[in-house]
């Protein structure tokens, strides 16, 4: 009897910590992936996982059967695959790729098409700030573009390019650059909207330049692109990039010099999968293909 695909699970769960992870990244159910665990042990003839207060962990003996096999399970996955690409519906592991909302357009096709160039079968998933942070907290995502301030365990993190933000609102049909810092600007012109991210930033500023005149409405959104659907609609303004703003044909310098804020954008790399799966060998190009495009 072959216990391969069971000691391929056995091997994962030891690495993430967790059936449920493992069983995530395998694309197998929890039950199935338990059932491999308990194949392997009842093989050994003993306990080989315990649970302790982080999550589950190996035993002296797992650790030294993962020593022991864990390199030639990869090597063969890689092997497999190498074969695969060339007949993709066979392939059997998947890359799983989050990015978050507001980064979701056409600019990322260079970063597509080489990303399933070397690895043809890739599960991809959005969400807002929040969602994301949430998956990643979780570690099932092996690669992730997103707009995070904090470092996320488990996640090497890279640079991409900073994004230019300036306050915008509607006017003559057009979503326009406003100076909050005027006089002539009335904070109640129409709802401040506010999401994830700029919230801080946001009420700070008009903290410090519109003390005696607080604001009347407000309206909370999920992400950059809900809050411009709104702007542009006329029904408030708000703190967005500023390649949102549609005044004619404005230069980049002339962009600049109207942002207020900056916030950053990171590539996040799954240091376990990457390692495991060969992707750290794709980083430079896939790095690179981000840079080349124009995010936002």
């Amino acid at each position: 009897m072959s216990y391969l695909s069971q000691l391929r699970t056995f091997v994962d769960v030891c690495r993430w910590g967790s059936i449920s992870k493992a069983a995530i990244r395998l694309g197998i159910s929890q039950a199935t992936a338990s059932a491999h665990v308990q194949a392997i042990e009842a093989l050994y003839g003993k306990r080989l996982l315990v649970r302790g207060p982080s999550g589950i962990a190996p035993t002296s003996a797992a650790e030294d059967l993962v020593e022991r096999v864990a390199n030639h399970l990869d090597a063969l996955d890689m092997e497999i695959g190498s074969r695969m690409s060339k007949n993709p519906p066979e392939i059997a592991r998947w890359v799983d790729l989050l990015i978050q909302d507001d980064l979701f357009d056409e600019s990322l096709l260079p970063f597509f098409c080489k990303l399933t160039s070397a690895w043809p079968r890739v599960r991809l998933s959005n969400g807002n700030e929040k969602a994301c942070a949430e998956r990643l907290h979780h570690g099932t995502v092996d690669i992730a573009i997103a707009l995070l301030p904090q470092k996320i365990s488990g996640y090497e993190s890279t640079r991409v390019k900073a994004i230019d933000y300036a306050f915008l609102i509607l006017k003559n049909g057009r979503t326009s650059v406003i100076d909050i810092m005027s006089a002539d600007f009335s904070l109640n012109v129409s709802p401040l909207i506010l999401y994830d991210g700029i919230r801080s930033y946001v009420m700070n500023a008009l903290t410090e330049c519109h003390r005696a005149h607080p604001i009347a409405t407000m309206i909370e959104v999920d992400s950059a692109r809900a809050a411009f659907s709104l702007v542009s609609s006329g029904l408030g303004w708000s703190l967005l990039p500023v390649s949102y703003c549609q005044e004619a044909q404005m230069k980049p310098y002339e962009r600049q010099s109207k942002a207020k804020f900056q916030r950053e954008v990171f590539i996040l790399w799954n240091i376990k999968s990457t390692r495991r799966d060969g992707l750290a060998k794709m980083k430079k190009g896939l790095i690179q293909s981000l840079i080349g495009g124009v995010i936002l």
